[in-house]
């Protein structure tokens, strides 16, 4: 499990960093299908839903990253 950065997630982050939190979405989706143990994606996943509005797939996405641990 990883709970950190990883290079595998660096351009996930720096899109999360530039406030693009749909592409960042889509980077960590991916990245999770890769890696489904990858714990900073699967947190920054759950951030880019909260930045995006979406409370509700916010809530599921740090309720199952809560529920693998």
């Amino acid at each position: 499990m990883t709970s950190r950065p990883t290079p595998s997630s660096t351009a996930a982050d720096q899109l999360f960093q530039q406030n693009q939190f749909a592409q960042a979405d889509e980077a960590y989706a991916a990245l999770l299908q890769a890696e489904p143990t990858h714990e900073w994606a699967a947190l920054q996943h759950a951030r880019c839903a909260v930045q995006m509005g979406e409370g509700r797939l916010a809530r599921d996405r740090f309720a199952a990253l809560l529920k693998a641990h």
